[in-house]
């Protein structure tokens, strides 16, 4: 194994923690392998997978791990230009277009490079789009009886696909699962009879205690709460 394929939201991405301190880097250390951590702030789980599943067609499965976090299932994702814009519950207070390309939070499938999005400047052409879909989505939300169920689907179907992927290609992967993004023990139990979350492979899936490694001040891994993170996957990994 020679790299480290990583994506996430910012409990991936590390938040406010300096580079060095976040789990994804303290795993490539361990591990001794080159890495590559494309979580974003704010990322969508259909944000992750569409970009993984890309940015990975370019890998060998033969030297590459792949740890994959979880992140909120009812985050939703734009594409405008070659850009992938994230949503967040936080648009329909404060919108700011131009936070919205900050390279913390902007991805593409396009590219690895975090440069990609320096010189981007079309904010006058993006920022209608973007109120479009934020006013579809709060009608949405206000007149859907079953979001709950529909985001649960949704998000199930893109752990599958990703999966799916994976497998397909052969990576050795993992996917990390924060109890308090996506319980998936507290299912409805008829959802959890549904095929497709019978599917879902749960010896490949990592899961932490938050209360054990949280920040109470930013509600994001602490510094020593990503040690924990790495340690633990780590001792789990097929190396």
């Amino acid at each position: 194994m020679k790299k480290l394929y990583i994506n996430g939201c910012s409990f991936t991405h590390g938040h406010t923690l300096p580079t060095k301190k976040t789990w994804p880097h303290l795993l490539s250390k361990k591990l001794n392998v080159k890495l590559f951590n494309q979580a974003r702030n704010t990322n969508s789980m259909g944000g992750i997978v569409f970009n993984t599943i890309n940015h990975l067609s370019d890998f060998n499965s033969n030297d590459t791990l792949v740890v994959i976090g979880l992140t909120f299932p009812n985050r939703k994702h734009i594409f405008f230009d070659d850009y992938l814009v994230n949503i967040t519950a936080g648009d329909f207070n404060k919108l700011d277009v131009k936070s919205k390309f900050k390279s913390g939070k902007i991805s593409t499938p396009y590219s690895l490079d975090r440069n990609y999005f320096d010189e981007y400047e079309d904010y006058e052409n993006f920022e209608p789009v973007l109120k479009s879909f934020l006013n579809y989505l709060k009608n949405y939300i206000t007149q859907c009886k079953d979001i709950s169920k529909n985001y649960y689907i949704e998000y199930m179907t893109n752990l599958i696909s990703l999966q799916s992927f994976l497998k397909q290609q052969k990576f050795n992967y993992y996917f990390v699962n924060f109890n308090q993004l996506i319980k998936l023990d507290n299912l409805l139990s008829e959802w959890k009879k549904s095929s497709i979350f019978n599917l879902l492979d749960m010896d490949r899936i990592i899961d932490f205690d938050y209360k054990k490694f949280i920040d109470k001040k930013t509600s994001h891994p602490s510094q020593y709460g990503c040690e924990i993170i790495s340690e633990k996957i780590y001792d789990r990994i097929d190396r």
